[in-house]
């Protein structure tokens, strides 16, 4: 889980402006907010600024996002927290899941908790130490870094962030990584991967980045 900084004053302002014309209409809530019926573009313009502050990746599982089904999450459910509906720090761009229920993840595989439903995440992109509280086997298993973190492990659950799929593709990446660094001089392999994590000409930072960052350093040790 890469940590998310929150700097985007403007969008806040055009969701309370917004929020503001659609209590006037009684309008105030999250479908009439989703079909943008303002005519503003509010919604398409909120996700675009969560996308750019993620850096293009899912703000759970870190799979590149852009271009791909995704939508706005709120960290705390809306049921539950109504009051931080239109709370622009509560939101992030989560990534639709996969459309097995067995293996789906993020924000749609926390939808599917009946009991409780929604239930509240233990470990928040916003958190300035949730980048160190998971770590990646060469499998592309996720497990707390600390075994007594029982927060890393909830989060892990109510997220299925250990889903075969994405088990799968971290796997992969392992492997990919592995073989650059079996043909490149150590120096070179480390250059490669400060490159590989910068982000590109569009902000957008590769898929995967807390994992890359740690194989990187399991492959230098």
């Amino acid at each position: 889980m890469k940590r998310i900084v929150k700097s985007n004053d403007h969008i806040q302002l055009r969701i309370k402006s917004w929020v503001a014309r659609a209590k006037r209409k009684k309008q105030a809530d999250w479908e009439h907010f989703s079909r943008e019926s303002a005519g503003d573009g509010i919604h398409a313009a909120t996700k675009q600024a969560l996308l750019g502050e993620q850096g293009g990746i899912c703000c759970y599982c870190e799979r590149d996002i852009v271009g791909l089904p995704s939508h706005i999450e709120h960290f705390q459910s809306r049921d539950r927290h109504p009051q931080r509906m239109f709370d622009y720090a509560n939101l992030h761009a989560s990534c639709d899941g996969f459309p097995n229920k067995e293996e789906n993840c993020c924000g749609h595989k926390r939808a599917q908790h009946r009991r409780p439903r929604n239930p509240e995440i233990p470990v928040s992109p916003l958190d300035g130490d949730c980048e160190t509280r998971f770590r990646f086997t060469r499998l592309g298993a996720i497990k707390p870094r600390s075994d007594d973190d029982q927060g890393a492990a909830d989060t892990i659950g109510i997220l299925g962030l250990d889903s075969k799929k994405l088990r799968a593709m971290r796997r992969a990446l392992f492997r990919e990584l592995r073989s650059y660094r079996e043909g490149m001089a150590p120096d070179a392999f480390t250059d490669y991967v400060a490159v590989k994590l910068q982000p590109d000409k569009d902000g957008h930072f590769p898929g995967f980045f807390t994992t890359i960052r740690q194989y990187a350093e399991e492959l230098c040790g």
